[in-house]
């Protein structure tokens, strides 16, 4: 985990200057979770559009690495807190739930119906 400020915000993600090593890298938009983020060219900001939360230059943040190519020289981060206060990500996958009915009456139909084919090839041959 690595402490630093917003230096750039773009519509893909959240550029992070760290203090220790002054490294770049990117939080990308999609690791902030299912939240839809508006991104303001003006001022530079982005701005969750279900809880509000606005990100802009400067910042303090904390972050973790996820991603490191050393060859190209770069770094994606996943976002920890921001001015020392947890970060939630919002949404975060949604379990499938129960399946519909219709469906297993389907399923138990067709396999019914292939077993009936295969008693037919049987005595029939």
């Amino acid at each position: 985990e690595f402490q630093g400020k917003i230096s750039g915000i773009a519509k893909f993600g959240i550029f992070v200057r760290l203090d220790e090593t002054g490294a770049d890298g990117i939080i990308p938009i999609r690791s902030l979770g299912r939240e839809y983020f508006d991104y303001d060219q003006t001022t530079n900001t982005l701005m969750g559009s279900e809880t509000g939360i606005t990100f802009s230059l400067g910042l303090r943040v904390m972050v973790r690495l996820t991603e490191a190519e050393p060859t190209a020289g770069g770094v994606a981060f996943e976002l920890i807190s921001i001015n020392d206060e947890i970060y939630k990500r919002t949404g975060g996958r949604r379990g499938r739930g129960d399946r519909p009915k219709r469906m297993l009456v389907k399923s138990k139909r067709k396999a019914a119906k292939s077993k009936l084919k295969a008693r037919r090839r049987r005595t029939g041959s």
